[in-house]
């Protein structure tokens, strides 16, 4: 076999391994994980961001409103592994055959035939491309990206596209009165905001 079959080797199997968690990510739909107290309960719609936050009636009974704010992130902290699980379960148990997609056509070389393949050169510089990428990704998945909610209440904080919420800012004055439902819109409202920020950031649209 020689260094261009290799390659086209190694492609076709790391896509259609691709092709399956794809799948996999896909078949979740979405997820709902509510703290041991029974006073907070987190959503994550079909794409992983919050849909909804609730908070039970009396919540206040469960949670003081200081640690309001850590019972949101860990409960939010549960759905996202609940969703991965879910995943990967999916993936694991998917027996689908599937093919290789096409690969894109590129343009001939110029010359009657192409140069040979150096198959090591070759991997050696995706070893170095990988290398240069994964230094620069941590970067831009642990940078933190914030957003506040329209009413101004409620300020979040979270990294790795919003797959981790790492804070909350609660207004406690406004905390102290206002409904349940109002205090868990604006909260699923600031975390969205903040994981389309920390999905900017990730894919280079925005600066750090």
């Amino acid at each position: 076999m020689d260094g261009d079959d290799r390659i086209m080797e190694l492609r076709d199997a790391l896509d259609v391994q691709q092709q399956g968690l794809e799948a996999a990510w896909a078949a979740v739909g979405p997820v709902t994980a509510t703290h041991e107290s029974g006073a907070v309960t987190v959503t994550l719609d079909a794409e992983g961001d919050v849909a909804a936050v609730t908070l039970s009636h009396g919540w206040q009974r469960h949670h003081h409103p200081e640690h309001l704010a850590r019972a949101v992130t860990t409960v939010h902290g549960e759905a996202v592994g609940m969703r991965a699980v879910q995943a990967l379960e999916r993936w694991a148990a998917d027996e689908t055959v599937r093919r290789p997609r096409p690969v894109p056509l590129a343009p001939e070389p110029p010359g009657d035939e192409a140069a040979p393949v150096d198959f090591e050169a070759f991997l050696d510089l995706v070893d170095d491309c990988l290398a240069d990428a994964l230094d620069r990704l941590p970067d831009r998945v642990v940078a933190r990206a914030y957003a506040t909610s329209a009413g101004g209440h409620v300020q979040a904080c979270v990294r790795a596209g919003g797959a981790v919420l790492e804070a909350l800012d609660l207004d406690r004055r406004w905390l102290d009165r206002a409904p349940g439902f109002s205090i868990g819109r604006e909260i699923a409202e600031a975390v969205r905001g903040a994981a389309r920020a920390s999905r900017e950031l990730i894919d280079g649209r925005a600066v750090a």
